[in-house]
């Protein structure tokens, strides 16, 4: 492999720090080990070639753990920093795992199983040996984690339950046994995120943007902020323990700390369901980041971007902690992956008036006014930073940008180390080969579903490229040294694009572009090369296939005296418009051959 320009950005539980500078992640088929700093890649190939479903760091982090997808998966261990595979463990899996967690001492590894098993294996990964088995649940089951006070006992959660479980001694032996969480009077809710607070009790998120918080199996309260608000706007994906404080984090793109011993201490209110409770400070890390300049790949030249994904809102999917707590890192599903800078205040105080590592007249929110103390207790077991106080949030460095969801066109420029990509996320990335790097991007109103370069015989210096959308619009983009410019719009579709071809010289400097859609078109459209270059495009008319097109190849003939475009096949895209005849010359050789998804 020689680099990756992509990352999971929907994937959860994704980020492990190998060292300070070092993260593993699962992509696709191979296992990326990125370095922070400057960014080089390394990789693990899946033994399979199906696939990897999670990877996990060892506790001493001198040995990964790689869970692989296919049939009957197995997970392997590798030695780090030399990538030497020194365990197998198998029977773990049908097809998939989803993720793994190694406990505090590093002696056992749990696993979880997707479809259609949906298993939680305890195995004595030394020993390649399985401890203990049971159902996890009969639907997806996100994460599984060891508690930090037990090793005997453990907690999953996922699509609409959580689950607690113990390591119990019986008549036949030890057995794993799990007693799911009773939501009671609460709305039953997928779970993402969760953590045990020092007390023993468990606090989770929920998909409503609630917390509860759990006595046993069952909710003691729901934490809702005053006057009923949610904690967040919608999912709840992270929560992280730092010191005194908790930090919640989700799809609304904020960071909320909360006191640690005010969670501990919630009670239901009058109506004997729920807990009012105001976080200590919040943090939209768009206050942050729309200050930031776009991201480029360090120690390179040139990489300049434009309407990148940080312009939209910061959806927070995962955030992790470094070894020493200087920084956190945090995957944005939106496309990002971002470096937050941490400081630690004597007090909250000190972060409730201005957005850290902004500009001065950027304002918090004025729900981050610290209504309760913070905690100084020095007696929370959880706490990590010791007495440095509180943390502060003071620089936002964006490290990665990529497609947020599928790639949907890719294509190559017929005259450089250029590669244009569009996806699903209305965004298009140019990057140069060569150098590894994203060079600019563009956000459209539509998703981009096919892309052409322009042959290399009517545009010898390869900067004009034409994008297909979604909403059945074609666009011309002129690549430019600081992004992409504009220059041509039309809508020949009026369903997804899916697939462009662009005919070769028909006559002095005149060319046919040829759009396949999902509405069972193709359409012509005249195109005249200026005496400077320009490209200027003119409809001729329409084809109607018979299902959705996939694929247009234009061909030469050996014979001249036919035409394959000719007035009798093209139907007029309206009454004002010349027919093609007196536009294309009828002893044109070409042919365009029009491939349906109907397998015509």
């Amino acid at each position: 492999l020689y680099t990756s320009f992509g990352f999971p950005a929907q994937k959860r539980y994704n980020l492990h720090f190998l060292d300070e500078d070092t993260i593993l992640c699962a992509l696709g088929n191979i296992a990326m080990i990125l370095n922070l700093n400057t960014l080089a890649q390394s990789y693990i190939h899946a033994q399979s070639g199906t696939g990897i479903g999670a990877v996990v760091v060892h506790p001493s982090r001198q040995y990964i753990a790689v869970a692989e997808k296919g049939s009957s998966p197995c997970i392997y261990l590798y030695t780090y920093p030399a990538l030497k595979m020194c365990r197998v463990l198998r029977g773990g899996a049908t097809s998939s795992y989803n993720h793994l967690c190694f406990s505090l001492s590093g002696d056992r590894l749990a696993s979880l199983s997707g479809s259609p098993d949906y298993m939680l294996f305890l195995w004595d990964w030394q020993e390649e040996k399985i401890l203990l088995k049971a159902k996890a649940f009969s639907q997806e089951v996100y994460r599984v984690s060891f508690s930090p006070e037990n090793e005997g006992q453990l907690i999953s959660s996922g699509t609409g339950h959580i689950k607690f479980w113990k390591m119990a001694e019986t008549f036949t032996g030890l057995k794993l046994q799990g007693e799911l969480g009773k939501f009671g009077r609460s709305e039953l809710s997928d779970v993402a995120a969760y953590t045990t607070l020092p007390d023993g009790k468990v606090v989770c998120g929920t998909e409503s943007g609630i917390m509860l918080l759990w006595d046993g199996t069952l909710i003691k309260c729901e934490l809702w902020r005053t006057g009923l608000q949610s904690c967040h706007d919608g999912m709840i994906e992270c929560m992280m323990i730092d010191g005194d404080e908790l930090i919640t984090a989700g799809a609304d793109g904020a960071l909320r700390f909360w006191s640690v011993e005010s969670l501990e201490n919630a009670d239901i209110g009058a109506d004997g369901k729920t807990h009012e409770i105001e976080p200590l400070r919040t943090i939209f890390l768009n206050d942050l980041v729309r200050h930031v300049p776009a991201a480029t790949t360090p120690n390179q030249e040139g990489g300049v971007t434009q309407d990148l994904p940080n312009k939209e809102r910061v959806q927070i999917k995962d955030l992790v902690r470094s070894p020493s707590g200087n920084f956190w890192l945090v995957l944005d599903a939106a496309g990002g992956l971002w470096k937050l800078g941490v400081s630690y205040s004597s007090t909250a105080a000190e972060d409730a008036s201005t957005v850290p590592g902004a500009p001065q007249n950027v304002p918090v929110s004025p729900s981050t006014t610290i209504l309760s103390p913070t905690s100084t207790s020095a007696s929370n077991p959880s706490s990590s930073r010791g007495d440095r106080g509180s943390p502060r949030l003071e620089k936002a460095t964006q490290l990665l940008i990529f497609h947020s969801g599928s790639v949907s066109a890719l294509a190559a420029s017929p005259t450089s180390h250029m590669l244009i990509s569009a996806g699903s996320d209305k965004v298009v990335h140019l990057y140069n080969i060569h150098r590894k790097q994203l060079m600019y991007s563009k956000r459209f109103k539509s998703a981009g579903t096919a892309v052409l370069w322009v042959p290399q015989d009517a545009d010898p210096v390869g900067r004009n490229v034409l994008v297909g959308f979604a909403n059945g619009e074609v666009r011309g983009l002129l690549r430019c040294k600081n992004g992409f410019k504009e220059i041509a719009l039309f809508k020949p579709h009026t369903a997804a694009i899916r697939t462009l071809a662009f005919s070769r010289r028909l006559a002095d400097n005149v060319y046919i572009l040829a759009s396949g859609s999902d509405d069972n078109t193709v359409f012509f459209m005249q195109v005249q090369i200026s005496s400077t270059g320009v490209l200027s495009y003119s409809p001729l008319g329409m084809i109607n296939a018979a299902s959705p097109v996939s694929s247009l190849i234009w061909f030469t003939t050996s014979s001249s005296s036919t035409s394959t475009i000719s007035s009798t096949n093209i139907l007029p895209s309206s009454s004002s418009i010349s027919t093609p005849s007196s536009l294309v010359p009828t002893t044109s050789p070409e042919r365009l051959a029009v491939f349906c998804n109907d397998g015509k």
